[in-house]
């Protein structure tokens, strides 16, 4: 749909959108003058004070509920630099949608704001005030449900407009949920345009895409009235797995005699997504039970046809069954078999109090595989298995590999739970020389909440590694008192980039006060209320977010870019998927125009993203495809003139081709113990490398990240990616899908 066709739908549709009569919200009035003045005042006020103004003059302007009033504010909202005074007008301009001669040109700013703002906060205030526009809003959202909008905007306005659903919007959701062809083209078909004759202008006409997730919400709202066969055919036919899903699911709840069959086919099937299979599981234990155990443990075994999502998935139905003979079976196979087989035993058996397992796991102390090992301290732990303490120092003192003896570390804190002559040694730890091992030892006894250890916490913020500094902040702000905060504030004007944020943030968490990135400010405030100042209760806090986020959003300020997650570390690494896949071409914008290739747009997106980042930072960038390659082998490098330049070129003359070794790539970033921010973009699964099993990836750079802190943000180009979704959500980052 065209924006031309958009606003004649507008002009035309919207008004019978509803038959509930149309009225003004009653006017706060104020004191003295007419309507139109009281306008015309807040308007004045709010242009000359622009983002320093009081936001309270929107509500007052949006009180007025008249059509000066909403042109005030939509005259208000160009002038605004800050996202929060611009998403104030928007909240207000939601407000007339109730004003008969207002709510049109209203509700249509907000809509275009909601579909073209680059600021995330804006967007979604636009779609949430819409959704709230009882009235009319609905229509608005099926608009943008309709629009070629970006793909998540689309998506998110679909989910507000069905919990507005009423049945008289049943038709129209039956024309989303109508399966397109079988050719596997995702975009609506069209009629091939005219040629124009010459010297005819004529608009371009602008895709929309048919969105699998689109489909799927209204399929939600029309399930009570869906027929088996129809399920039965989304499952069988439809290309899009989340639909699938929802169907397979639908089948199980209404019972229907065919679901065992279609699970269990979908289990054996080695071609399809770890977690269709592992909803099959899941039915198929609900249907069957224990009568499973076998099929589940024989296919565990398979390491190549089964994924470790798969595989965990099994294991906790069968723990989870709690059923004598099955827990028999799963006890037979602790610490027998290939590695794989080893994990799955020991996550199959958690529940099971035997004293017997618990002397089996702790043999496994003695096991070669490393996996295997850390899987076993994890039993150990959540076991409290104090007689396994003789082995694990006996280990300690013997190994020299470093992430194995982070774990054991972490297994003998929790085992000696406080121990005090255990406290003395964690600070020894603390000052080895290896990265892994110190920040463990920091944090476990950071994790003990020792009021006595400040000054030994303080003394690791002289550490040159920000990861360092970093675990010593986490110990000082859970200790929760003064001396704790004046130190953060002692230490903050040493600090820069994403340090600087966290030190913020943990001050903020501790005190309330608004001075964001303002260190002067709290230099002079901790001067003057230092030693009367007590940490304020963790309970206030949410209470003050709100305030936070107000500070955050008045700021106006520009930060780098990629793909829109905003930049804020100065030790960053991008990755860069390079396979033969990314030059695959993107969906096209216009009805006859060719989509850019997938490497271009990265590209694109990472050569403004390396322009961008400030002055101080550090930056690297890693390409991969079926082998790995630093931009830079010494290390992230300063972004100065001469390196961003460097860097630019050495992006201009990537290219595409082979395999996609995620593995690889991601391992090659955590070398680096500076790097605190990894961004990585990729196009598809895992296909090469020493892991390509996603399940694992995410439990490898788990392990890499434990006691590190970094951010990872991901961005899935051209499709969604599970995996990529992981591990930002692991690790507190942004996932982002581009298509």
């Amino acid at each position: 749909m065209s924006i031309r066709s958009l606003r004649l739908v507008l002009t035309l549709g919207i008004l019978a959108a509803s038959s509930a009569p149309v009225r003004a919200f009653p006017r706060s009035p104020l004191s003295g003058g007419s309507p139109l003045q009281g306008v015309e005042e807040l308007k004045k006020e709010l242009l000359q004070k622009l983002d320093d103004a009081d936001d309270a003059l929107i509500v007052k302007l949006a009180d007025e509920a008249s059509r000066p009033a909403m042109e005030a504010l939509l005259e208000v909202y160009e002038k605004m630099a800050s996202t929060w005074m611009r998403r104030e007008v928007i909240v207000a301009l939601g407000r007339f949608d109730r004003v008969e001669d207002a709510f049109q040109p209203a509700l249509e700013k907000v809509m275009n704001v909601a579909t073209e703002a680059e600021e995330p906060e804006l967007r979604d205030a636009a779609l949430e005030a819409l959704g709230k526009a009882s009235q009319h809003g609905k229509a608005f959202l099926a608009l943008i449900v309709e629009s070629p909008a970006d793909d998540d905007i689309r998506i998110e306005a679909m989910r507000l407009h069905t919990r507005l659903a009423e049945p008289a919007d049943d038709a129209w959701y039956r024309h989303l949920y109508q399966r397109g062809d079988k050719s596997g083209d995702d975009d609506k078909r069209r009629e091939k345009p005219k040629r124009p004759k010459r010297g005819e202008e004529v608009e371009k006409e602008l895709l929309v895409p048919r969105l699998f997730e689109i489909r799927r919400l209204a399929m939600q709202v029309l399930m009570p009235s869906l027929k088996d066969e129809d399920l039965l055919t989304d499952f069988k036919e439809d290309r899009g797995q989340a639909i699938r899903r929802e169907a397979l699911a639908e089948l199980h709840k209404r019972g229907h005699s065919s679901v065992a069959a279609l699970a269990r086919e979908l289990l054996s099937r080695v071609d399809k997504l770890a977690v269709m299979r592992a909803d099959a599981a899941t039915i198929l234990a609900a249907i069957d039970g224990p009568k499973m155990v076998d099929e589940f443990i024989d296919l565990a075994k398979k390491r190549d046809v089964t994924p470790q999502l798969l595989r965990d998935r099994m294991a906790d139905l069968l723990a989870e069954m709690k059923d004598p003979g099955v827990d028999k079976k799963t006890l037979a196979m602790v610490g027998k078999g290939d590695p794989h087989e080893k994990g799955f035993a020991l996550r199959a058996t958690r529940l099971i109090e035997d004293p017997k397992l618990v002397e089996k796991i702790r043999k496994g102390l003695k096991d070669r595989d490393t996996d295997v090992l850390r899987a076993t301290l994890a039993a150990v732990a959540t076991r409290k298995d104090r007689e396994a303490i003789p082995d694990l120092e006996k280990m300690l003192s013997k190994s020299k590999d470093v992430e194995l003896n982070e774990s054991l570390l972490e297994t003998l804190s929790t085992l000696y739970d406080g121990d005090n002559p255990w406290v003395a040694r964690l600070q020894e730890f603390a000052g080895s020389e290896e990265l892994l091992i110190r920040n463990a030892a920091i944090y476990e006894l950071g994790r003990l909440g020792r009021r006595n250890l400040l000054d030994f916490f303080v003394s690791k913020f002289s550490d040159p590694n920000w990861s360092t500094r970093f675990a010593a902040l986490r110990a000082l702000e859970a200790l929760r008192t003064n001396e704790a905060t004046g130190a953060i504030v002692a230490r903050l004007p040493q600090e820069s980039g994403r340090m600087e944020f966290l030190f913020t943030d943990a001050l903020w968490r501790l005190t309330g006060k608004p001075f964001g990135k303002r260190v002067a400010s709290w230099t002079s405030w901790w001067e003057a209320e230092g030693k009367t100042f007590q940490p304020i209760p963790e309970g206030e806090l949410a209470a003050m977010q709100l305030e936070a986020d107000e500070r955050r959003l008045r700021q106006v300020s520009s930060v780098a870019k990629f793909f829109g997650i905003k930049i804020e570390s100065q030790r960053v690494i991008f990755i860069i998927d390079v396979s033969g896949s990314m030059v695959e071409l993107l969906r096209a914008k216009y009805a006859g125009e060719q989509g850019t290739a997938r490497i271009d747009v990265a590209k694109r997106e990472l050569a403004q993203a390396v322009e961008s980042l400030d002055t101080a930072a550090l930056f690297n960038i890693i390409a991969f495809s079926s082998g790995v390659e630093r931009w830079r082998n010494e290390g992230i490098a300063t972004a100065t003139a001469a390196t961003r330049e460097e860097g630019l070129d050495y992006v201009r003359k990537l290219g595409a081709g082979g395999g996609t070794n995620i593995y690889g790539a991601l391992e090659m970033a955590f070398q680096d113990l500076d790097v605190d921010t990894i961004v990585m973009l990729s196009d598809g699964e895992p296909s090469v490398g020493d892991v390509i099993d996603p399940g694992l990836i995410r439990a490898a750079v788990a392990e890499w990240n434990q006691h590190r802190g970094v951010l990872v943000h991901t961005v899935a180009l051209g499709s969604s990616l599970q995996m990529m979704e992981w591990l930002a959500e692991d690790s507190g980052g942004r996932y982002v899908e581009f298509n």
